[in-house]
């Protein structure tokens, strides 16, 4: 697995950028140019549950946080747990997010199909 972003097929990226200090880490360097709203239940995640966007609640974090949230969600899809290389507040974003997929129905298989490109539409 490579360390870059995996957006599922289908989906598209939308940046919303801040000068709002990062919710997960008090200390950058380098200190970061803009930092980034996250939805803390994640827009593509909500896709599949409901085919829109119910939920538009953001956290600002910065680019570094926010890739390895999403990456520690994708990471429990695919391999059915958490890994423990994180922080204890980056951990905590990616478990609500998870968290608010599962307990509104989610299904995990159908999540780990869109991430690997066979669940997305073209």
């Amino acid at each position: 697995m490579t360390n870059e972003l995996i957006v599922p097929r289908g989906f598209e990226v939308v940046e919303l950028t801040t000068t709002a200090p990062c919710a997960i880490h008090s200390v950058h360097t380098p200190v970061p140019r803009i930092n980034q709203q996250h939805h803390w239940f994640p827009q593509w995640l909500q896709l599949i549950i409901w085919g829109e966007v119910r939920v538009k609640a953001t956290t600002v974090v910065c680019p570094t946080g926010h890739v390895n949230v999403h990456d520690l969600i994708n990471h429990r899809i695919l391999h059915g747990e958490f890994p423990g290389t994180h922080s204890g507040s980056t951990y905590k974003l990616a478990f609500k997010g998870f968290s608010a997929f599962t307990d509104n129905g989610g299904d995990v298989a159908t999540a780990a199909a869109h991430l690997r490109g066979g669940g997305g539409s073209e």
